[in-house]
């Protein structure tokens, strides 16, 4: 009976609650009674199922206390003995991406980073396929936990395992590694307008290898990487479109994990659309709310993009409380977020601001940082030439920005 549950799922529509107590009882037997499975792959893969269950349903915050207790159970096993474990990469990497979602960035380091030896040994002595494919994605994985310190030495370590990563799995048959790594480098430089080009080639260049393989398996993150790509590039005809397929795909697709993230991606990006080309202020709100929604129930609270394409919705309502109220959200959110590049995502947040200096003047800004505020009151003591002067000047600086290029908006 558990087997069967196990691999076919509850009824969904049991109330949460019952549906949670049910797979900690379950999760708790798989993992005590080794003897019920024929091996340890198996025990992994029961296992493992249980965490994808959770994760679908209740969102990856109440998955974590699952991956943690499988994280305590594989630590008892001597590596040498794991990496040889059917499966057991598949846990490792469901692991991983479980602690990199919750912003345990050190963890996630420190996991790899005790298989990756023994793995990269046993490559040396008798490579094969299936163990380079692992080997490339944990320098990926490391690659993107590293991303998220600011330190010379951290972005040295990000650059070469990223690097590697690609080397590694450019002859692999199996191409989803090497086009996951030409994305991930390809993020390094979805921020800055100056880095526009490098973005678009890395990018465009992962797309057309999923297209070329029809790698399925990552069809949502081809469709979310077009979507950026013809943001970043002001092609916004097939956006809707695409957005479209993957809300589809998330409820009708094969390979829909991670429902929450891609859905609350999809939705944002909606809103995004509606301001840049319809004008639809409404709807993007709308849009907002679901992103919004979706982005909780995967266990995160990283909405400070929202927050600051509410901020703008709002100042084109003139509901300047409501406008100012999400600018400061949004700006103290990145302040205190583990975001790559926070400083400068601050920056745009602030520039946004001072563009609507005028209508926004009565409000508090004593938030900002000490040199923000400092320039924000010397930008409010020009006088009306100097300041409508600095507006016609201004020129976006984010990778994504309004068609006459003087207005940023997030890189979602």
């Amino acid at each position: 009976t558990l087997r069967k549950d196990v691999e076919y799922g509850l009824d969904t529509e049991l109330p949460y609650r019952m549906f949670l107590k049910y797979q900690q009882l379950s999760f708790k037997l798989v993992l005590k009674k080794q003897e019920l499975f024929n091996n340890l792959g198996e025990c992994f893969y029961y296992a493992r199922r249980i965490c994808i269950t959770v994760r679908e349903r209740l969102g990856g915050k109440y998955a974590h206390e699952f991956y943690k207790r499988i994280l305590n159970f594989i630590n008892k096993y001597p590596v040498h003995k794991l990496i040889d474990v059917v499966g057991f990469s598949e846990i490792l990497f469901d692991i991983g991406e479980n602690y990199h979602h919750m912003k345990e960035y050190n963890c996630v380091i420190k996991i790899y980073k005790k298989y990756l030896p023994a793995y990269e040994a046993k490559c040396r002595t008798h490579p094969n396929e299936v163990d380079l494919s692992v080997i490339a994605f944990i320098y990926n994985r490391l690659s993107i936990a590293y991303k998220h310190f600011s330190d010379d030495k951290s972005r040295k370590w990000r650059d070469d395992y990223i690097n590697n990563a690609i080397v590694c799995s450019a002859n692999l048959v199996n191409r989803q590694y090497h086009a996951e790594s030409l994305y991930d480098k390809a993020e390094f430089y979805y921020n800055r307008i100056e880095n526009k080009e490098q973005f678009e080639t890395l990018c465009e260049q992962s797309c057309e290898e999923v297209d070329e393989y029809n790698i399925e398996l990552m069809y949502l993150h081809n469709i979310q990487r077009k979507i950026r790509l013809n943001f970043v590039r002001g092609k916004r005809n097939q956006i809707l479109d695409w957005i479209n397929e993957g809300l589809d795909y998330i409820e009708n697709g094969e390979y829909n994990d991670y429902r929450f993230f891609f859905s609350k991606f999809f939705h944002t990006a909606r809103a995004l659309h509606y301001l840049l080309n319809e004008e639809k202020y409404q709807e993007a709100l709308q849009e907002l709310f679901y992103s919004t929604r979706d982005t909780l129930s995967f266990g995160t609270t990283d909405i400070a993009y929202n927050q600051f394409l509410q901020a703008k919705i709002y100042f084109h309502l003139k509901e300047y409380p409501k406008s100012y109220e999400a600018y400061k959200a949004s700006y103290l959110s990145i302040r205190n977020s583990m975001l790559n590049e926070k400083e400068f995502i601050n920056e745009i947040v602030f520039d946004d601001i001072k563009l609507r200096a005028n209508e926004l003047k009565h409000f508090d800004f004593r938030f900002l940082s000490d040199t923000d505020y400092e320039a924000l009151c010397q930008l409010l003591s020009m006088n009306e030439h100097e300041y409508e002067e600095y507006k016609e000047n201004y020129h976006a600086k984010s990778i994504i920005s309004s068609d006459d290029g003087r207005e940023n908006y997030p890189c979602i």
